[in-house]
Formats: structure tokens, C-alpha cells, sequence
């Protein structure tokens, strides 16, 4: 009988471990330190997100506008809840930030897909912050685009404005929802902030995108994301959101079961699972009615619905909520929904509130 030396033995009985620990090398990341997991998790997060919205699409103004659009429709400025800054993730499952978060969190997806982006702090007297736009590089030249109010000035040609066209407020340029630079939108909302006498600041948030580490666990998910699409991914967040029991940036309590189900909800929608989405909202108000999540778990599911193509039933939600929650915080979303929710039933022209990406919002 032939003997198979030791040495080869060695070298043959590992091969099997080191396949089987590469291809589930994510999962096994749930088993290490709070931070390390979640950083993981995040990135492959921000990549499915960068491709669910992006899709195939190459053209980066395109990208870009998607981006702001579906970061229009899904980060808001809600009164009476506190926002404080936890990362863009958290931010974007929490549903609330201000001006900081939402420019924030659409740089991040720019970069996802090979756009340079970062923020622009406006300042305006004593040389205190007003207003946080973005800006993104078309062409070789930086362009100025607003996240919060979903504005992006252009001329006929869909040339976009850079800092100095609106500082000089040059003819032609003119947002969509608002008018041009003459606008009373303008004058209230913008030439505070862009004419003021201090500068403004930039900021590139470079921890998040220079940070050697962080880009080296970048081009790994950019791998695994090539060889096995969101079949991997929808496997791997179902794992990691079953298992996770506490966050290193601790904006939610894990340990209570609405604020655990409200968390699961918010990450499948994001990534556009949105029939488990709503699974898991309906939850919450089914047994968690008191839940300070109620609300938010109410409008995300018709926002859900609304994707899917539901729209009897987002509209009787929406309905039912305007209805009994008129002094809501969150009404403001709820009409937000419901205008494009009648658009899309035929009943009513493109809503006011739509960005200005197109007339029809990208996100619904």
C-alpha cells in the first residue's frame, strides 16, 4: 500500500478549513469583538445599499442623484427627537437626523460606488455652522447638492451648480422644487448661508475612507459581493441581525423586544427586503403599541408598501394615521407618503415635496 508521507497529510487536511473559513468569513466575524463585527456589518450594508439604489447605472451624476434622493426619503428632521450622531448607518435605521447626518450619510454612498464626495459646513455670523450641504466631483469641478431639502440647482443643459454659481447667484440655474436664485426659497433658506463672510468649511470624514484597515475590509465585502451577489448578503444579515444582541455604538437597546424588531425591520428595508420589512413592522404595533417606535414603524411600513406596489393598502394606513396622530412629529412624513402615494393612484399630480432628482421620486 502506497504511504502518504506526513508531511503531505498536513498540507491536505487544512485545505478544506481554510475554504470553508474564507467563504464564511463573515458569519464568523459575529463571534468577535462588538466592534470588528459591526464594522463589518456596516460596510457590507453600505455596499448592498450603494447597489440597491444604484443598480447597474455607471453615469455618476446619476448615482449621485439617486443617492440624494433616496437619502431624502429616508433621513428626517423630526422635532422633539433628539439627533445625535452615531454613525451613517445608525443614523439612516434610526430614520432621524439633521443637515450633518443626511449630507453624511449620501457622501458615504458616493464613495461606495467611486464618487468623491464630502460635506460643506456653511457658516454664517461669528463664524457659526447654519446649514451642511455636500459636494460632489462631476467632471473635474465640484458641485454643490443639498440632502436635507433635496435641492440641486441646474441650468437647462442639467449643468449643476458649484459653489461659486450660487454665491454670485448666475442666471440659469434653478431648483426644480423652488425657482432659481431670485426665489423667495432662495432668499430665506440659502443666501444666509451662502453669502456670508466666512468661508466655508469642508469636511472628507477621512477615519471612514483612508483609514488602511477600513479600506482593506472595503475591497474584502467588494469581493465577496462580486462572487456571491445578495443571496450571500440577505444569508449573512438574517445571521448577524439574529444573533447581534448588543451594538458598539449603542443607539439602540437591543434588550427590548420592540426596539430589537423595530432594528430588524429598518435594516431589511433599507437593503430593499421589504416584504420582511413589513413582516416585522406590523409587529410592533401589533404588540409593542406603546412602543416610542410605533409611529416610525407605521410610516416605514406604508413607505414599504408603497415599493412594493400596495397602494390600497399604504393608503389606508397613511389614512388611519393622519387621522388619529394629527399632532404627530412624524406627520409630516405620513403626508409626505400620502401625496405619493395619490400620485401613484392617479389622483394627484408629483407631490411638492419631491426632491429634485426628477418628478418622480427614485425611493417610491
Amino acid at each position: 500500500m502506497l504511504k502518504i508521507p506526513k508531511i503531505r497529510t498536513i498540507l491536505i487536511v487544512p485545505l478544506p478549513l481554510i475554504i470553508l473559513t474564507a467563504f464564511f468569513f463573515p458569519f464568523l466575524t459575529t463571534f468577535t469583538s462588538p466592534e470588528f463585527r459591526d464594522r463589518i456589518y456596516r460596510s457590507y450594508t453600505f455596499k448592498v445599499i450603494a447597489e440597491h439604489v444604484g443598480g447597474t447605472e455607471s453615469d455618476p451624476q446619476i448615482l449621485m442623484e439617486e443617492y440624494l434622493d433616496f437619502i431624502y426619503n429616508n433621513l428626517y428632521t423630526v422635532r422633539g427627537e433628539p439627533v445625535v450622531y452615531g454613525g451613517a448607518l445608525n443614523d439612516l435605521l434610526r430614520g432621524i437626523g439633521w443637515c450633518d447626518q443626511q449630507a453624511n450619510a449620501f457622501t458615504i454612498l458616493c464613495y461606495y460606488r467611486g464618487i468623491k464626495a464630502s460635506l460643506v459646513m456653511l457658516k454664517g455670523d461669528k463664524n457659526i455652522s447654519r446649514h451642511t450641504v455636500a459636494r460632489v466631483l462631476l467632471n473635474g469641478k465640484w458641485k454643490i447638492v443639498d440632502p436635507l431639502n433635496g435641492v440641486i440647482f441646474k441650468d437647462s443643459s442639467g449643468r449643476i451648480a458649484s459653489f461659486t454659481d450660487i454665491q454670485k447667484g448666475k442666471p440659469g440655474f434653478r431648483s426644480r422644487k423652488h425657482g432659481d436664485f431670485k426665489s423667495s426659497f432662495f432668499k430665506k433658506s440659502y443666501k444666509s448661508n451662502f453669502m456670508e463672510r466666512f468661508p466655508p468649511v469642508i469636511w472628507s470624514w477621512p477615519g471612514e475612507f483612508e483609514d488602511p484597515k477600513r479600506a482593506a475590509i472595503r475591497r474584502l465585502i467588494d469581493i465577496y459581493h462580486a462572487l456571491f451577489g445578495e443571496i450571500y448578503f440577505s444569508l449573512y444579515q438574517d445571521f448577524y441581525l439574529n444573533r447581534v444582541r448588543e451594538l458598539s455604538v449603542e443607539k439602540f437597546d437591543l434588550k427590548k423586544p420592540d426596539v430589537k424588531t423595530y432594528f430588524k425591520a429598518r435594516n431589511y428595508q433599507l437593503c430593499g427586503r421589504f416584504a420582511k420589512a413589513v413582516q416585522l413592522y406590523s409587529k410592533i404595533s401589533e404588540n409593542y403599541p406603546e412602543s416610542p417606535y410605533e409611529e416610525r414603524a407605521r410610516l416605514f411600513k406604508s413607505a414599504c408598501l408603497l415599493k412594493m406596489g400596495k397602494l390600497n393598502a399604504a393608503y389606508a394606513d397613511l389614512d388611519s394615521f393622519l387621522s388619529n396622530k394629527k399632532k404627530s412629529s412624524w406627520a409630516h412624513v405620513a403626508r409626505q407618503y400620502l401625496d405619493w402615494c395619490k400620485y401613484r393612484m392617479g389622483k394627484t399630480k408629483s407631490p411638492a415635496s419631491a426632491s429634485d432628482v426628477s418628478p418622480d421620486s427614485y425611493y417610491f
